[in-house]
C-alpha cells in the first residue's frame, strides 16, 4: 500500500485575510496584472530575437521590422 501525502502552507485558517488586508486585493491584483503582462512582454521580445528559422520552427509569425520594437 502505498501513502502519498504532502504538506502545504496554505492551510484553511491562513487563506482568509484579515479585515485589513481586504483592502489591498485591488491593488495587489493590479501588480499582479502588471507582472503578467511584463512577463509575456518579454516572452514574446525573446521569440522575436531568435533566428528566423528557429521561430519558424516553432511556428512563431515573422516580425514585421518596419515596426520599432519599444
Amino acid at each position: 500500500m502505498t501513502l502519498a501525502s504532502y504538506d502545504s502552507r496554505l492551510t484553511l485558517p491562513t487563506r482568509r485575510l484579515p479585515q485589513a488586508a481586504r483592502a489591498f486585493g485591488p491593488l495587489v491584483a493590479v501588480f499582479a496584472r502588471i507582472r503578467l503582462w511584463h512577463e509575456r512582454r518579454a516572452n514574446a521580445r525573446a521569440l522575436e530575437s531568435l533566428p528566423f528559422e528557429a521561430r519558424k520552427d516553432l511556428g512563431w509569425p515573422a516580425v514585421d521590422r518596419s515596426v520599432p520594437l519599444r
